[in-house]
């Protein structure tokens, strides 16, 4: 059974409940025209290439999975806009992050992979995946960095950011949520 879920609320329930609001009873959003977003499931293949090996984060513009390529045997992460974000704002915003990602070349900026946002599948980007998620995870789970690990990330924020820079680029939403780390590992950060 496929799991749904509330594009604005983020709670999650069964698709055998089609309700028109979010079940929810703080949230009533109402249904979207596509149908309440699904989760895909371990092992679903999006355009049979990335298999989806875990769910990454789900937002009101989609969904992110950890996903193994199976072309270039690589985990990768794939940003899935729902169906009904497919045309608009969002998938503007999508169209720009890829194309832009794809522009840049630095040892401190996620590489880019893939996008898609054309055709009957799914409109996605593909990055390479940081298994060390965000910075706000990282000291969530293990408090706050060091003073020299903290000066260490910072010089390679600030290397990448005078590099997005002296391209014409500004990132616009800087914060320890969209800073992604290369490693979980408490001892190489603190």
């Amino acid at each position: 059974m496929a799991r749904c879920y509330c594009s604005r609320c983020l709670q999650a329930f069964g698709s055998f409940e089609d309700p028109r609001l979010c079940p929810r009873e703080s949230c009533t959003s109402t249904r979207p025209e596509a149908g309440w977003p699904a989760f895909l499931s371990f092992a679903d293949r999006i355009d049979e290439r990335y298999r989806v090996e875990e769910i990454l984060g789900a937002g009101g513009a989609g969904i992110t999975y950890r996903c193994t390529d199976e072309i270039r045997g690589e985990t990768v992460a794939v940003k899935v806009l729902h169906a009904d974000r497919r045309s608009g704002v969002l998938a503007n915003r999508l169209a720009i992050e890829g194309e832009v990602l794809e522009l840049l070349n630095h040892p401190h900026v996620v590489p880019f992979r893939a996008l898609n946002l054309y055709g009957d599948g799914h409109a996605y980007l593909v990055t390479r995946h940081m298994p060390g998620g965000s910075l706000d995870g990282f000291i969530r789970r293990h408090g706050p960095l060091s003073p020299d690990a903290g000066m260490r990330l910072g010089r390679q924020l600030a290397l990448a950011l005078d590099y997005v820079h002296a391209g014409g680029i500004v990132h616009r939403d800087l914060k320890p949520a969209n800073v992604l780390l290369q490693t979980d590992d408490p001892g190489v950060l603190h």
